[in-house]
């Protein structure tokens, strides 16, 4: 996670810090991790930049099973991560759609992901 936070941010100009320049736009702003956390799913999302992710929408399958919503967040503060928790009969093969508004930048985004959960 961190060698995918510090690509992103070598892309930022280093005198457009406080402007908030952006040479590389293409370069994902953030990373979804897959887990287990107390036996349940749980679906982290590192944003890797200076400002909030907003309007974020979580989208998660595992195979046939059901998944029970435990917790999920729809803001991913600045610099940081906040995870989604599901309740989960078999942590099978687990897939993840992320959509987000970028804070800084207003753009929408998206991120995706699919594997099996580790501890």
């Amino acid at each position: 996670m961190t060698a995918k936070r510090a690509a992103y941010r070598a892309g930022v100009l280093p005198a457009k810090r406080s402007g908030r320049q952006v040479s590389n736009q293409d370069i994902p702003d953030g990373a979804i991790i897959i887990g287990l956390q107390s036996g349940n799913l749980a679906i982290m999302l590192n944003n890797f930049d200076d400002n909030i992710f907003t309007n974020v929408n979580f989208t998660v399958t595992a195979g046939n099973n059901p998944l029970t919503v435990i917790n999920v967040p729809n803001t991913i503060p600045a610099n940081g991560a906040s995870t989604a928790t599901y309740q989960v009969s078999e942590s099978l093969s687990i897939s993840v759609t992320v959509k987000y508004t970028n804070g800084r930048t207003g753009v929408s985004k998206t991120l995706t992901a699919s594997r099996q959960p580790t501890n």
